[in-house]
């Protein structure tokens, strides 16, 4: 283009201007922004960013920004020292919206706590598990290169869940040998009921609640009816063993059920707006006077701690078993900009009844019954043998002594 020359309307000259506009416009707020950052904040910022400079330039070898980043928001959530709260990378917060929207799969194992990792109990029959070689009494140690060690059993089991499709690495220790393997599992919708139900003895219903999913109350009203209509209950069994939770709601639906008034749960956050009772409503689905007893374990986690502990506290229920894992945090998922990830933040703690924290505590039971002794994950094939004996016939004490409890 020639000095001097004049440009019409709808040349090349003026095609980018609204471009050039829009990037003035966000630089000028950026600006703004950096002008009102509180000044010792700006500061750390600044230092951040000139740390990631300085390592690009004069480290010694070559290094991944992305990797680089991903440290430094590990580090800033691991300084909570808060094991509920996480730096989630882009897939890891796809697979927290994969288990809003319902599309969460498992790979079909049943398992035990234990301190060096999740012991497998069960396989379901042609399950993901079972396909890629899982065995019974399998110690899984490892998901996703992340070891058991220090991490609570809990949030361990809930990286072994994922997207409908998407693969988990599992590291097993092998019962027989000890030896350890890598397996790739693809994870799959599992037709597992959440709720199921039958009579034990005549008069002793009993329900199981394997989570709190969506449907969960609706079900459990569903199991009730039926239970009812079988004949006079003497009492009922809910049984919450290995439940790790699920939607707080439902929760506190399938609470209100037994209760007619009280506090179920509340909500205890540093913002005004989050902190939330929820009181039980006059209306019942059981007869006030129906001896119910709850089962519990040390799997037994978050929303199962709050329906459990909302009904003891409330003297609706008598616990029995071991004491629950202690999960009380309330978890909400915050997305950073440019998809560079998100934080998975504890917002509030759950207290049940007049408020009885659960965070770190647990529920304890009113009868203490069928503790485990440890896994021995570095025994033989005798040893383990005898642990899993001694795990069903925990199970069946626990059962057994509800239904004495109950007559």
């Amino acid at each position: 283009m020639q000095k001097g020359v004049a440009y019409p309307p709808g040349s090349d000259r003026y095609r980018y201007l609204p471009i050039l506009s829009l990037m003035l416009v966000v630089a000028a707020g950026a600006l703004l922004l950096w002008h009102f950052m509180p000044g010792a904040h700006r500061k750390r910022v600044s230092a951040l960013d000139t740390a990631m400079r300085l390592v690009r330039k004069h480290y010694l070898y070559d290094v991944d920004e992305d990797v680089l980043f991903k440290g430094a928001m590990m580090g800033l959530v691991g300084s909570l020292g808060d094991p509920h709260s996480a730096y989630l990378d882009l897939y890891g917060v796809e697979q927290a919206d994969a288990e809003t929207q319902g599309e969460f799969g498992g790979i079909g194992v049943t398992v035990a706590p234990s301190e060096a990792g999740a012991v497998v109990v069960e396989l379901h029959q042609d399950g993901p598990a079972m396909k890629a070689g899982v065995k019974q009494d399998d110690l899984i140690v490892g998901v996703d290169g992340l070891n058991k060690a220090g991490m609570p059993f809990a949030e361990f089991v809930g990286r072994i869940r994922g997207k409908v499709g998407s693969t988990v690495q599992l590291t097993i220790q092998r019962a027989p040998t000890g030896e350890t393997e890598t397996l790739q599992v693809t994870r799959a919708r599992l037709k597992i009921e959440s709720v199921s139900w039958k009579m034990v003895e005549p008069g002793i219903g009993y329900i199981k609640i394997e989570g709190f999913d969506e449907h969960c109350a609706e079900n459990v009203r569903k199991g009730l009816v039926e239970l009812q209509g079988n004949g006079a209950l003497k009492g009922l069994i809910l049984d919450v063993r290995g439940n790790a939770g699920g939607l707080l709601k439902q929760a506190v639906e399938v609470s209100d059920l037994f209760l007619s008034e009280g506090i179920i749960v509340g909500l205890e956050s540093r913002l005004s707006a989050e902190r939330v009772t929820f009181k039980a409503q006059a209306e019942v689905a059981v007869p006030p006077d129906l001896v119910v007893v709850v089962l519990v374990d040390g799997g037994s986690a978050s929303a199962s701690e709050v329906f459990a502990g909302s009904l003891k506290s409330n003297g609706r229920a008598t616990v029995i078993g071991t004491r629950t894992f202690g999960k009380g945090a309330v978890n909400r998922l915050f997305r950073l900009p440019d998809e560079s990830g998100g934080l998975y933040l504890t917002v509030a703690h759950y207290t049940v009844g007049s408020g009885t924290p659960i965070e770190g505590k647990g529920i304890e039971p009113d009868i203490e019954v069928g503790r485990l002794p440890e896994y021995p994950a570095g025994g033989g094939d005798e040893e383990r043998t005898k642990w899993r004996a001694a795990y069903r016939a925990a199970l069946e004490e626990q059962l057994q002594r509800a239904v004495q409890f109950i007559k």
